[in-house]
């Protein structure tokens, strides 16, 4: 009886290891499928090394939380057609100012720079769900990297 049982055991191990899981075809999205696949709010933006943004002598590292609400609905659409479009949301920081504004965009230097706004950009991450990049900048007259957090 045992011998049965162990040879049944013995068998199916050998059907269940044997058996080819179906692979995976899909190809992984490129950082400009992703980039393009919906729209981006900005989530966060901090500065390195950190900055006294309001005279305060304090020195923060998140800028973000000095914006203004008014930039903090905009929208950003980056078109497979190379165009961005950046929408003002429901608040406007201006009433005189535009909806949504225009302008070129492209990927470069195999996907880790993105230009825009006559700026590169480092691409940090790109995901289904989060798009981050930096640059250098100078505010109050110090130079800074800034670090933008994208969602969707």
């Amino acid at each position: 009886m045992k011998k049965i049982f162990f040879s049944c055991l013995l068998f199916s191990l050998c059907i269940a290891f044997s058996c080819k899981k179906k692979s995976d075809d899909t190809p992984a999205k490129s950082k400009t499928e992703l980039l393009t696949a919906h729209s981006w709010r900005m989530t966060g933006l901090t500065s390195d090394p950190k900055v006294d943004m309001n005279g305060d002598d304090v020195y923060e590292a998140d800028i973000f939380s000095f914006w203004d609400g008014c930039k903090k609905d905009n929208t950003y659409s980056f078109g497979t057609n190379n165009v961005l479009t950046i929408d003002e949301g429901a608040s406007k920081c201006h009433a005189s100012d535009p909806q949504s504004v225009t302008t070129n965009w492209s990927m470069q230097n195999s996907e880790s720079v993105i230009h825009f706004s006559d700026k590169d950009h480092s691409l940090i991450s790109v995901d289904e769900s989060t798009f981050k990049f930096s640059n250098p900048d100078t505010i109050n007259g110090s130079a800074v990297t800034l670090s933008y957090t994208y969602s969707k």
